[in-house]
């Protein structure tokens, strides 16, 4: 499904759940809440993942860091991991 489409539904369920009355409010609360929590909890996972990965390189961090390529794979692949279940062996460098 197309990013932007999931933005809108879940936009337009939020304004659709706050008019609710009682606890509306308070679910659309709740959502933003676990779904801030999920995503965060992916981060960490996912930087404990690419820390374990790189020092066991036989590359400097620096020579990493000035690799436009790898830089660009990794970026992609961050915004993957957080997004989905993405794991750092499912990517395949070139």
């Amino acid at each position: 499904m197309n990013n932007n489409l999931i933005q809108v539904i879940e936009i337009g369920a939020k304004t659709y759940l706050s008019t609710i009355p009682v606890g509306g409010t308070l679910i659309t609360s709740v959502w933003d809440s676990v779904k801030n929590n999920k995503i965060e909890t992916r981060q960490k996972e996912w930087k404990n993942m690419i820390e374990n990965k790189l020092s066991s390189l036989e590359i400097s961090l620096e020579d990493i860091g000035n690799n436009d390529k790898f830089t660009t794979y990794i970026l992609k692949a961050t915004e993957l991991a957080i997004k989905t279940r993405f794991k750092l062996d499912n990517l395949i460098l070139p």
